[in-house]
């Protein structure tokens, strides 16, 4: 527990800033909390402030870059920025419904080594690095040689679960589907939540959705999607090329890939449309808000 105790970190600033790049190819969130860095073998600590920075360049490539800027193990090591490329995520997936990491990307490796500027330096390399990123919170732990000694490290954010999303609406929606077979039109709900102010993602619970008559109703969950505003005002325009939605424990849905993502919302009405290939034909899927709970 002591050791648990001295690995928690407190945060200075928490700081989640999603900033929209080329429309709908990638992402940049960031975010500003404490690094500490255990000595293994004396058990001596030491807590920096740092920056943290998450760069996924393409929506649809399951690969993230991290910034770890202002990174010092020790506090005669002077402040260096390192970048961390490539890094292949996957959906955090548990046993446990209530596990609160359930839907974050999860990073995974026994090594991996950073860059200074752009060159490779083997003497930072970090083994056991481990990474949950979600839009509210990021935990980050990996063991490192500096010096001759084995340190581990930690950067933590408070989880902030307590806290309500900055913005949140419930709408009922009309699902209008064409395409495949015969039109069909349904009724289902959805929650949309901006979590934090800074953030420019959402995320969207679709619930008790169907497509054709046959389809038992599902409940989808589209996790960071990428808005933006139009000319300050409030409505979030959404326009990403493909969105894989995840069931209620964090596994991918990839059958029910939606491609050609577009939609808006506002504290009145929302709209939502994309395609959606299953059992061998396209769908055309939109959906339009026939009534919102205040």
């Amino acid at each position: 527990m002591k050791k648990f105790l001295i690995l928690a970190v407190t945060v200075l600033v928490s700081v989640s800033c999603f900033n929209k790049i080329h429309k709908d190819e990638s992402y940049v969130s960031e975010f500003a909390g404490m690094m500490t860095t255990i000595n293994t073998a004396t058990q001596a600590s030491y807590e920096d402030a740092a920056m943290i920075r998450i760069i996924q360049q393409k929506l649809t490539l399951p690969e993230v870059d991290i910034d770890l800027n202002n990174v010092k193990f020790v506090a005669m090591m002077p402040d260096v920025n390192m970048t961390l490329k490539n890094l292949a995520f996957s959906i955090y997936t548990s046993d446990d419904e209530n596990d609160p990491l359930l839907g974050y990307y999860k990073i995974s490796y026994k090594s991996v080594v950073p860059y200074v500027g752009e060159v490779p330096r083997e003497d930072y390399t970090m083994h056991n690095f481990t990474a949950y990123i979600g839009d509210r919170t990021i935990n980050i732990d990996f063991d490192v040689n500096f010096g001759g000694q084995i340190y581990h490290a930690a950067f933590r954010l408070d989880e902030n679960d307590e806290k309500p999303a900055y913005w949140s609406k419930n709408y009922k929606v009309e699902a209008q589907t064409t395409g495949g077979m015969a039109p069909f039109v349904d009724e289902a709900t959805i929650e949309v939540e901006q979590l934090l102010a800074s953030s420019t993602l959402l995320t969207m619970n679709l619930n008790s959705i169907r497509f054709n008559p046959m389809m038992p109703d599902v409940n989808f969950t589209l996790i960071n999607v990428p808005f933006y505003t139009k000319d300050e005002l409030t409505t979030r325009f959404v326009d990403v090329e493909t969105i894989i939605p995840i069931d209620g424990n964090g596994n991918p849905m990839a059958s029910y890939a939606m491609d050609n993502v577009k939609g808006q919302f506002d504290d009145g009405m929302m709209s939502l449309s994309f395609d959606m290939e299953m059992g061998g034909m396209t769908y055309k899927v939109m959906l339009g808000s026939v009534k919102m709970d205040m």
